[in-house]
Formats: structure tokens, sequence, C-alpha cells
């Protein structure tokens, strides 16, 4: 939505990614994986260039795990990926992107929206210009281009197909998450920081991806996408309690239960990352030494906290039982 997408979209996303990791998990337990039918969308993402096996484990691994695994550490952790649902849910979403990107470019092509014409040049077309089949719909193969356009040339359709393509892949990519170099400090790219780096880069790809579109969007009288991201607030933490209750069993976790009003708010903030990299400094004033990295903050623990609950909190999973064993 901050791209530009209508509610729908997000709906039509959720489900997709209900569906693919709830097919993911099936096939991990049949001796054979069910045949897999693949639609429209899901073709011409591939086609497109959206989705890709191999991009996607690194993607993942960057966002949520390190840039320095390799060997075992990374073959376990594409595997964890696979096992918790995480890959083939971000592979639904890019399709579903895709899909939404279609539909964006179509209803802008007809210059409906003030903005139209400016969201249309970020993504190299003017108004009108979109090669469209006899239906309306959009074209993005050369074979296809070439029987609706018997006048143009191989290469001159080759190089139309390529422009919109690229178009769907750049609206994609400000939609969804793809951590990289270019949006991540020098000293995080540096093996020697690494440990200090850990699970950051999350943050600072919604701060580039999110956040910077929508204060770019802003610029332009254009307020949706902050919007739609002040909704991320109370819709993390009725994500949160939803979460504390059922693994308290009813009950939500300590730390919540004297929670005040702005108690929720910061909590909500938080959680959502609209700061974005300036959560960070959020967090230094009341966890210093959190903020430096999960292992720095592991052994903090170590030093002050009982053997017992260190070790607990150590362990995989530990959210899911560490309250009924402390």
């Amino acid at each position: 939505m901050v791209r530009g997408g209508e509610v729908k979209d997000a709906l039509n996303a959720f489900v997709r990614g209900m569906k693919e990791v709830a097919r993911n998990w099936g096939n991990m337990i049949r001796e054979e994986p069910a045949e897999r039918q693949k639609d429209e969308w899901e073709r011409l993402a591939e086609h497109a260039g959206v989705i890709d096996s191999a991009t996607f484990s690194h993607l993942l691994a960057d966002e949520y795990g390190s840039v320095y695994h390799k060997g075992f550490a990374r073959r376990t952790n594409e595997m964890m990926f696979k096992a918790n649902g995480l890959e083939p849910w971000n592979r639904a979403m890019r399709v579903a992107a895709t899909k939404s990107a279609v539909q964006f470019m179509l209803r802008h092509n007809q210059g409906r929206d003030q903005h139209s014409a400016r969201w249309m040049k970020e993504l190299g077309f003017a108004v009108g210009e979109l090669p469209l089949d006899a239906d309306g719909q959009l074209i993005a193969r050369k074979d296809v281009l070439l029987r609706e356009r018997p006048e143009l040339t191989v290469r001159e359709a080759e190089a139309i197909v390529d422009k919109v393509n690229s178009a769907i892949v750049r609206w994609v990519e400000g939609a969804i998450l793809s951590p990289s170099a270019g949006q991540r400090p020098a000293w995080g790219s540096d093996p020697h920081f690494g440990m200090f780096w850990h699970l950051k880069q999350f943050a600072y790809s919604f701060h580039h991806t999110m956040l910077t579109r929508a204060k770019n969007e802003a610029g332009h009288n254009n307020y949706a996408p902050m919007g739609a991201l002040a909704w991320y607030v109370p819709t993390m933490i009725g994500a949160d309690i939803t979460k504390g209750l059922m693994l308290g069993a009813g009950e939500l976790p300590g730390y919540m239960q004297g929670y005040g009003a702005a108690d929720w708010l910061q909590h909500g903030v938080e959680r959502a990352g609209i700061l974005g990299v300036g959560q960070f400094g959020l967090d230094a004033a009341t966890d210093p030494v959190g903020v430096v990295g999960p292992m720095a903050d592991q052994v903090w623990e170590a030093i002050v906290d009982p053997i017992e609950r260190t070790v607990v909190r150590a362990m995989p999973v530990n959210s899911l039982y560490s309250r009924a064993v402390l």
C-alpha cells in the first residue's frame, strides 16, 4: 500500500502467502511433492525475473541472518527458512506484488490520478504508452507483442518487452524488502563488525524501501503512504497481544501486564519499525547493551542473570516454553 497498491491487494497477498506456506509444509512431509500448477502471475513473475530460488535464499539470509554465513551455517539457515514457511511466504509476496504492479501500471496508464504521470515516469513510461493487447491487458512477452503489432521488428519488440519487465521488477522492489549492500552503511558489509551488525539489516531495508518512499510521496502532497504506515502500529499491537495470550494460555507476559496507553503506543511504534534506523537510537537510551547486537546482549545476560535463565533464553524457539520453565 505504501507503493500505491490497494487494500484488496494486501488481502490477496496474505491469502496467497498462507496457501503457499501450507503447500510447502505438505510437500516437506510427502514422499512425492504435489504437482505444482502455476497461475499467470507466478509465470509472469518468473519471466520478468521477480522470483528466483537462488535470489530468495540470498535475500532471506541477508534480511534475517547474516551476510557472512557460508557452508554449513548457510545451508542450515536456508533449510530453516523453508521449514518455518518464510521462503514460500516471501515467494508468494513477490508473486502477489507482480500482480499488483501490473494492475497499478494499467490503472495509471489511463492517467486516472493526479500523480499518474509522475508514477508512470518513475517506471519508464508516459501515460498511455504501455503496450496492451486487444483486451486491454499488459503485454510482457515478445511473441505476444509481435502478434499484436506485426509492424515491429524483433529487436524493437525485445526492447519494449524488456522495458515492461524492468518496470514490473522496479515496482516490486519498491514494495517488497530486498536487502542489499546499498541499503546498509559501509561497516555493515565489513566481516570484522559482523557480530554487531547481526539482525540490523531489516531496519535498514525497511527504512530504505518503505519510509523513504512515504517521505518522498509526502513531498508531492500524497500522504496516503503515511496513512498506511500509521496502521502498522495498531496492527502490531493487536498481533503481539494475540501472540502473548496464545503462548501464555490466556495470560499476557509479565512485562506487558502493567502497560498503560503510552507503553502500548511505544511498543507498537517499536514493533512496527516506523522509526526505521532511528529506532536504534531509542533502543540505545533504554538498552545500550542490546542495541550492540544479540551476541553482546546474551553475554551481558550471562553475567547478570541466573544461569538457568541464560541457558533457557539461549535455546531455540524458547518463546514457546520459556514462560513455563522459568
